[in-house]
């Protein structure tokens, strides 16, 4: 009869504990070692669009140049002489990126925003409007991109000796990198930290080293290379 167990069929056998156990045991060791694996993963695809922003970034700057007249793109710029319009390097090159996701790291949780002397904008999200978020901080401090008040001129690209060696911008915790001194605080760089009050899972000063402890770098002629330190001489755009 349908449904019945048929003559010489043994009793069913269910899985014991312990055997439930060690599969459960299995899975477990399984996971351990495979999470870090896809987490690593993760991080290197956030990466490589980090990688991507930079570069998408360092044409919009160069475009930038050739349209006014060799001059580099300026890290902050007044539009008035009272101080009250201030742009910062986003809202510069806006016209040649016109995408405000291009500003932000995936890897970076706390992104820097600000609505700082910006009512002149209309309200809103991203470049050229009142509020600004911006992962990447321009190097300021040795000319590699000027900052500047209102009729302030900027740098040539013709005084860059070697714009290939030299920092534009990249992983930051300010939008601002103006002092080149090493000493791991405030918006100073840091390129070999030392000390206690250096975190070196966190950040080299402004630097954020938010890429598995490193950070990438897009330098003057383009080209982003994902760094753990910088050299000095790599801030200093005209030597």
């Amino acid at each position: 009869m349908e449904g019945t167990r048929s003559k010489g069929q043994g009793p069913r056998r269910a899985f014991t504990l312990i055997e439930l156990l060690v599969v459960i045991a299995i899975i477990a060791i399984l996971a351990a070692i495979l999470f870090p694996v896809f987490a690593k993963a993760r991080e290197k695809a956030r990466q490589t669009s980090c990688t991507s922003n930079l570069k998408q970034i360092g044409t919009a700057m160069s475009m930038y140049t050739q349209d006014y007249d060799e001059m580099m793109v300026n890290c902050y710029m007044y539009h008035d002489s009272g101080q009250t319009k201030l742009a910062w390097f986003p809202d510069l090159v806006d016209p040649y990126v016109k995408n405000a996701k291009v500003w932000i790291c995936p890897s970076q949780a706390q992104v820097w925003t600000s609505t700082w002397k910006r009512d002149w904008l209309p309200v809103g999200v991203g470049p050229n409007f009142r509020t600004l978020q911006v992962s990447y901080g321009g190097n300021d401090g040795m000319a590699g991109m000027p900052g500047g008040y209102y009729g302030f001129v900027g740098t040539s690209a013709a005084a860059v000796q070697k714009p290939a060696d030299r920092i534009a911008m990249l992983d930051a915790n300010t939008p601002e990198i103006w002092q080149t001194n090493d000493d791991c605080s405030g918006s100073a760089h840091d390129h070999n930290p030392t000390g206690a009050d250096c975190n070196t899972t966190v950040s080299h000063g402004a630097v954020n080293l938010r890429h598995t402890e490193t950070f990438n770098v897009l330098f003057l002629d383009g080209h982003v290379k994902a760094r753990r330190n910088t050299a000095h001489v790599e801030w200093d755009a005209k030597n």
